[in-house]
């Protein structure tokens, strides 16, 4: 999934040929089917994501997607003073 098209077509034509599909849309509100995915990776992005808020809704919606015991791995290379609240499990 990538929100801008300009990435989203040069990562198509990238992997053309090979089992890939490239979305272009918003992380924060995919079209993809509940529990489509047995894991889900994110690298160096959140920290795009313009507010709380919406890395909030990104997060969820990862969880959407992925099946139940499903594994989400992700990292961000800025650091951030931002305490994240307790959440439900």
């Amino acid at each position: 999934v990538e929100i801008d098209s300009t990435l989203a077509q040069n990562l198509r034509c990238r992997n053309e040929g090979r089992d890939v599909t490239v979305l272009c849309e918003s992380a924060t509100a995919m079209s993809l089917p509940d529990g489509a995915f047995d894991g889900a990776v994110s690298f160096t992005m959140l920290h795009h994501v313009p507010s709380l808020a919406l890395q909030d809704q990104l997060l969820v919606e990862v969880a959407r997607v992925l099946r139940p015991g499903g594994i989400f791995a992700g990292t961000d290379s800025c650091y951030s003073w931002c305490v994240w609240p307790s959440a439900p499990v």
